[in-house]
């Protein structure tokens, strides 16, 4: 039976990514799981067995034409975004869409419009920006115990799945691409990078990008769908601390080094640069245990009654998508580097 109070909740995906938003939204207590799409049979099977309550369909215009659903969830390839976000808008639905938003920042930003339009909340899937470590690296940074920042500098490796309409950087690098926009005000002035398809007729497996900024401050990404360790590991030095984040370590670490390079005042050896080293101990910071899925669906909710824009929202999206597209711009010119026009 519908509860009129809570916010009835569609789903259209519910293959590899679906079901970690099904769960949260099952759980959260303002809104109700109501409605699953799939047009594949095992997925629609599992669905309904892990909510007998819950309509399964394998047609999503009956998710988009149902008027007791209040929102929708967008857990599809990329190739679909365009047509599901811009159709469940167009049908008076919220929605929260898995990253990237869209396959250009040109339809990312149409369908912000779109949403901006009919009054509607639209939510991009970037997960990292509510996870508690990145809530922290803000909180530092915005302290300023770091000084001025001087890199932020991110691998991130491993054994994954290889897409087959976004590659390496749409999919993997567009995580930092994402926490970068959210971490720090001023926006990338260049961008240069360079990527290889490890396996003949994929698409880009291996990258490596590089952003300047006006400021000189600077962002160097590594992504790599091939390889035998997982590697989640960003440094932010600045020109007072430095940290570091860990996220494949099982305790989540991160780290504040009092670690820093700063000028000497006496005679140095000849031959090196008139520099002094400062090596700290790590101070470890103490993270919150909940979930990222489960504050990215309440700040969903809450955006929907408050009517106010989520954290990761459509325009800090189309920032990303122009970000990642510039990105592979410059490496299918050979690392050529690339004026991003804000």
């Amino acid at each position: 039976m519908a509860d009129s109070t809570k916010i009835r909740v569609g789903f259209i995906g519910f293959g590899y990514w679906g079901p970690n938003l099904a769960r949260n939204i099952a759980r959260h207590p303002e809104a109700q799981l109501a409605f699953i799409c799939d047009v594949d049979e095992s997925n629609r099977k599992r669905a309904a067995m892990q909510y007998p309550g819950v309509r399964v369909t394998e047609n999503s215009s009956s998710i988009l034409a149902d008027d007791e659903i209040d929102a929708v969830v967008i857990a599809t390839s990329a190739g679909t975004h365009d047509f599901l976000v811009k159709a469940a808008l167009i049908a008076g639905k919220h929605v929260l869409v898995t990253k990237p938003v869209s396959t250009t920042s040109t339809s990312a930003r149409s369908m912000t419009a779109l949403a901006a339009c009919n009054k509607r909340t639209l939510l991009v899937d970037h997960t990292f920006l509510y996870s508690n470590a990145v809530e922290s690296l803000k909180e530092i940074l915005d302290s300023g115990v770091l000084g001025k920042p001087l890199y932020y500098d991110a691998t991130r490796t491993g054994l994954g799945i290889i897409k087959n309409d976004v590659d390496v950087i749409a999919d993997l690098a567009v995580h930092d691409m994402a926490i970068v926009d959210f971490l720090f005000d001023e926006s990338p002035a260049t961008v240069s990078a360079v990527s290889a398809a490890s396996i003949p007729g994929q698409l880009p497996s291996l990258a490596y990008v590089n952003f300047n900024y006006s400021s000189g401050f600077h962002v160097h990404m590594a992504a790599n769908w091939i390889s035998p360790i997982k590697q989640r590991k960003i440094i932010i030095a600045g020109s007072e601390q430095m940290l570091c984040w860990d996220d494949a370590q099982l305790n989540n670490t991160l780290c504040v080094y009092n670690s820093g390079v700063f000028e000497s005042l006496e005679p140095v050896v000849v031959g090196r640069a008139p520099l002094n080293y400062r090596s700290g101990e790590p101070r470890p910071v103490e993270l919150l245990t909940k979930e990222a899925l489960a504050s990215e669906v309440d700040d969903f909710i809450a955006s929907i009654r408050e009517n106010r824009q989520p954290r990761s929202d459509g325009n800090s999206a189309t920032r990303v998508m122009q970000m990642a597209e510039a990105a592979d711009l410059s490496a299918r010119q050979g690392g050529k580097p690339i004026n991003l026009n804000w």
